[in-house]
């Protein structure tokens, strides 16, 4: 089994403040160790102006594969935590998640009461996102290559 690395709601936080002052200076949250193997990350959200937390977990892939959508992006965390905030907003509707890559936000969307298609043109995403969480309620993981396909509707 993969590690886990635990991310709390506070380290959310401090990580997305430390992005506004320096956005020059944007890092990955998780783990560098995901360069080299797949590595579980558990994020911690809290939801709204409640006590309630939800946690989202994503697991890294090895950067061996390829370089983009493989580990957690600041702009993913940025708006899964936009989302914990307002989750009026996907409470009991469909979300459509495009390039998705590890799909935090779309999950968490599921998790707050909402669906979520999650889609990415690569077929290693969809492969690991089927076997982690093909099976959760209100997720569905799609296979969709945005530029190709919506050419091939345009005629």
């Amino acid at each position: 089994a993969a590690p886990v690395r635990v991310i709390t709601c506070s380290e959310v936080d401090s990580f997305l403040a430390k992005c506004c002052r320096h956005p020059e200076r944007f890092r990955v949250l998780a783990s560098n160790k995901a360069r080299e193997a797949a590595y579980q990350v558990d994020l911690h959200f809290s939801v709204g102006d409640t006590s309630e937390e939800v946690v989202v977990s994503v697991q890294e892939v090895s950067m061996k594969d390829g370089w983009t959508g493989f580990r957690l992006s600041p702009s993913a965390i940025f708006l899964a935590r936009w989302l914990s905030l307002h989750p009026a907003l996907v409470a009991q509707k469909t979300v459509l998640e495009v390039g998705c890559g590890l799909a935090l936000p779309g999950l968490l969307a599921a998790a707050l009461g909402g669906a979520a298609a999650i889609t990415d043109a690569q077929v290693g995403h969809i492969r690991q996102l089927q076997r982690s969480h093909g099976e959760k309620t209100g997720v569905r993981v799609r296979h969709l290559n945005w530029q190709r396909d919506v050419a091939a509707l345009e005629g």
